[in-house]
């Protein structure tokens, strides 16, 4: 990684690791969802992007906040 970016090659692959914190107000159901991933091929924002389809497969299962 550099300067908050991630070069990765034609023909190579990558894993990353998503870690998010919530901090709900209200007792309830809540869980995570990736939308979609973007990407650029120089270190700027990206101009790109994928959209993680279909759903059920890039969100995390229920979790339950009860006190």
């Amino acid at each position: 990684m550099e300067n908050g970016y991630v070069r990765i090659s034609e023909g190579q692959t990558a894993r990353f690791e998503l870690v998010a914190t919530i901090g709900p107000t209200d007792f309830g159901q809540y869980r995570a969802q990736l939308v979609s991933v973007g990407w650029n091929d120089t270190a700027a924002a990206p101009d790109s992007y994928t959209l993680a389809t279909p759903a059920s497969n890039y969100r995390t299962g229920l979790q339950t906040i009860s006190d």
